[in-house]
């Protein structure tokens, strides 16, 4: 599936804004973390160091999930969860 595609099947491309700060909440292998750093400052939380590894070049700031008390609090403008196991 392609970039956009992918974007417009989580319905939320019309959402997002140029520079608003997203965090994405798993990662896995990137492809909706490389649409939304097209457009938006992109962060990640997710279980996987080789996740966070893969998105790393391309994010604003990368937590693993034993880091999640260091998120920022009152700065992310949108928060995305698809596709993880909770």
């Amino acid at each position: 599936m392609r970039l956009q595609a992918k974007k417009d099947f989580l319905n939320v491309k019309d959402l997002i804004v140029p520079g608003m700060r997203v965090l994405e909440i798993g990662c896995g292998l990137g492809y909706v973390t490389q649409g939304f750093a097209e457009i938006a400052k992109i962060s990640v939380l997710d279980i996987s160091d080789s996740a966070l590894d893969r998105v790393h070049p391309i994010c604003e700031s990368v937590y693993h999930i034993n880091d999640v008390e260091s998120l920022p609090t009152d700065y992310f403008d949108l928060i995305i969860c698809h596709n993880v196991v909770q």
